[in-house]
């Protein structure tokens, strides 16, 4: 956890220098005096001191107290909050007077002088003292030497389970290396699979390793070779870091069942790879610490939600950005792409269950599996849950606080600290979060989502400066004030399904904001886009753009957008069609679109190459005749691909089936036909397949060889399908049959 406080501070002292002093106030009042410049010296100075710190705890070279931990943290978060000050103040400067702005600096300096330094002492001055645990538990090794000198007939596999590959690694070193251990073994050998693919190449080290001991081994087929090199002898072979478990159906019998009492050790991070090993020989080394540290805060967020709570993928990822947890180390993916690599990995390491995937595989929902998030949130002074409490008393370095379950009693104490805020209860009564959130001064993330009491935004929010992440959604709010240009640092606005049908033309001056959800409830499973007055252009952050009525003039400005990955519109009419399809071609990155078109609005397509990387698309509305087949033409790397109302007259499934990479295809009330037809070997890479809403189909007529991939097929509204399809037997994988 120290690791991941240290990440954090480091990266707020990195943007704080890197961004400067922003306004000109700020540069005219304090051009001729050196008190803010001593400010940001003072930061460097952390920068440095914070850097050795961790370079020093990732070497090991220094045995750390606990008290010395603690006192490390607690620096870390007093820079951290002197750093969120700071970062308040210059964020309504322009709104203090001139005194008010030298005060609040000068204090500012005040409490960063007042940090003390840390300085880590010799490991000898702490030889008798309690020593931080990061790895091998005295039991862990006594069980594994336990296991490895039994001398039982047979070949015993053993598993060593982690989530962090260098205190595997450590521990089983430690364990085998020993004289005693290698001495009860004829052979010995060390293999690192993470150098070692195909399985050819494994198998190739494994021989290496042998030879190196001087063990003879013969030249030919290496299975075959180890295999006779270790028939008759007492054998312990490493595997470390093994990933895949097909890969040791392949290997198994290289290493023989013999009466000698041999072992392999596997070592991995992945629970389905640790069940390899025989019964009760599996040790499991998840700790809290073993995490690596850019996960260590990913996973504590997580303890901030309800137990069994159905957490959404773009939803956490979304927060953890917000919150800075993801850091931006590959200069070819973006910090959305990299959030979702620490999601997968927090999953294979077992800290989540998923409980829901889409049909290309991708994680939509999971759980946390180990409720030790809870226990090592509260530990780590990092964040809690409160449930129908009175006075509610935070703890002095608690930053993340969400409420399950309240009551108009529930007040809070020392809130100045807290940056994240939940509100799971959905029937809060509305006085009470208006006087809840009025407590609140630094928060960055704010999630009111689900409260169905809440029907108009609380005017604290609007003075919530820091504020990068507002979620709003499936809320009853009807209006976002002209005020909401204060928030001028906000990354994430959503306000999926609220009544809001409008947003003010100030939304427009929040330049950094990179995902907007604006689509608004008018019925039960009825949502319409909402409508932005205002220049979009000057929203050039935006990655993420939903529901959103294409209108006036901003039609030409939608090619500002250069970042937009993911853009969801309604066009309202006709001559807008041309000038879209001319602002997509600024968009390279574009990966998910939607295009709703109202009702005397046909789409027409114009060849272009700018939506090479589309991977989804979603088109409502009238298409003409071509439209299809020039569809079928651009979008070679379209995964899904959905069409409704689009008024054809003609079959448009033999240009469909030329798109080779469609996983889902949905085609809802697209045209009027009697019979579909699914020819042998289209739709190679289909799994999905709905058909919806076409009253006069009567026939659908499936070829053997057609869709072989396929998973899931799905009618509804077929009010004329009288028959079960012809050729259903022939979708082999077929695994859900829907009709509604």
């Amino acid at each position: 956890m120290t690791d991941a406080i240290l990440n954090s501070v480091l990266n707020k002292i990195s943007n704080t220098l890197r961004r400067g002093i922003p306004t000109r106030s700020i540069v005219k009042l304090f051009k001729r005096e050196p008190i803010l410049h001593e400010f940001e010296r003072h930061l460097r100075n952390f920068e440095n001191e914070f850097t050795a710190l961790k370079v020093q705890l990732l070497e090991g070279s220094f045995h750390v107290h606990q008290h010395e931990l603690d006192e490390i943290r607690k620096v870390a978060l007093d820079v951290e909050d002197i750093i969120t000050t700071y970062a308040y103040f210059l964020a309504r400067v322009d709104d203090l007077s001139v005194k008010k702005q030298r005060n609040t600096v000068t204090e500012l300096n005040n409490r960063i002088r007042m940090v003390p330094t840390i300085c880590l002492r010799n490991p000898r001055c702490a030889h008798n003292e309690q020593l931080i645990q990061r790895g091998i538990e005295t039991e862990q090794n006594g069980r594994l030497t336990k296991w490895l000198m039994d001398s039982a007939p047979g070949r015993t596999i053993i598993s060593v389970w982690g989530t962090r590959s260098e205190s595997k690694k450590k521990f089983v070193k430690k364990v085998c290396e020993d004289h005693a251990i290698k001495n009860n073994f004829g052979l010995y050998a060390y293999v690192s699979i993470g150098k070692c693919s195909p399985n050819q190449q494994l198998l190739e080290s494994i021989a290496d390793q042998l030879r190196e001991g001087g063990h003879s081994i013969e030249s030919g087929d290496p299975l075959i070779a180890i295999r006779s090199c270790l028939q008759n002898k007492r054998y312990l072979i490493i595997l470390d870091g093994f990933k895949d478990k097909e890969v040791w159906s392949t290997i198994d019998s290289a290493f023989p069942q013999n009466v000698s009492g041999s072992k392999v050790i596997i070592t991995t991070h992945s629970e389905s790879i640790a069940l390899l090993a025989d019964e009760n020989h599996i040790i499991k080394m998840h700790q809290f610490t073993d995490l690596p540290s850019e996960l260590q805060h990913c996973f504590l967020y997580c303890g901030l939600f309800p137990r069994n709570y159905f957490i959404e993928t773009e939803w956490i990822t979304g927060l953890w950005i917000a919150e800075g947890f993801v850091e931006l180390d590959y200069h070819d993916k973006t910090l959305e792409e990299i959030a979702g690599h620490y999601l997968k990995e927090l999953i294979e390491y077992s800290q989540f269950k998923v409980v829901k995937k889409d049909i290309e595989g991708n994680v939509k929902e999971f759980i946390v599996q180990d409720y030790e998030t809870l226990s090592a949130s509260r530990l780590e002074n990092f964040g809690v849950i409160f449930c129908d409490s009175g006075r509610v008393k935070l703890g002095q370095n608690m930053r993340h606080v969400s409420i399950e379950q309240s009551n108009e009693s529930m007040k809070f104490d020392s809130t100045e600290k807290i940056l994240s805020f939940f509100l799971f209860d959905k029937k809060a009564p509305h006085s009470w979060i208006v006087n809840a959130l009025s407590n609140f001064k630094y928060l960055q993330t704010l999630c009111l989502r689900n409260t169905k009491t809440l029907t108009e935004v609380p005017n604290a929010i609007y003075q919530l400066y820091l504020l990068r992440c507002l979620d709003l959604a499936f809320t009853k709010v009807r209006e976002i004030k002209s005020s909401v240009q204060k928030l001028n640092k906000l990354q994430t606005l959503n306000l999926r399904h609220t009544l809001v049908s409008q947003l003010p033309k100030e939304v427009v001056h929040l330049t950094t904001l990179q995902h907007l959800y604006a689509d608004y409830w008018i019925e039960p499973n009825s949502f319409r886009a909402s409508t932005i007055v205002g220049d979009i252009s000057n929203l050039t952050s935006l990655q993420t753009l939903r529901k959103v009525k294409l209108n006036g003039d901003w039609v030409t400005k939608l090619k500002k957008l250069k970042k937009l990955r993911n853009l969801f519109i309604m066009v309202v009419e006709q001559k807008f069609v041309e000038k879209l399809w001319e602002s997509l071609l600024s968009m390279p990155d574009l990966n998910k679109l939607g295009i709703v078109m109202c009702t005397d609005v046909v789409l027409k397509m114009v060849s272009t190459d700018a939506t090479r990387n589309l991977e989804k698309l979603y088109l409502e509305g009238r298409l003409e005749e071509r439209a299809i087949r020039a569809i079928s033409d651009q979008f070679k790397m379209l995964k899904k691909f959905c069409i409704v109302m689009s008024g054809l007259c003609s079959d448009p499934l033999p240009f469909i089936f030329q798109m080779d990479s469609l996983v889902n295809l949905q085609i809802k009330k697209a045209y009027d036909v009697e019979k579909l037809t699914f020819s042998a070997n289209w739709f190679p890479n289909l799994k999905k397949l709905h058909l919806g809403d076409m009253p006069q189909l009567s026939h659908v007529i499936i070829e053997n060889g057609t869709m072989r991939n396929l998973q899931c097929l799905r009618f509804s509204i077929l009010t004329n399908l009288k028959e079960v399809p012809v050729g259903l037997k022939y979708l082999e994988k077929l695994e859900d049959i829907i009709s509604l």
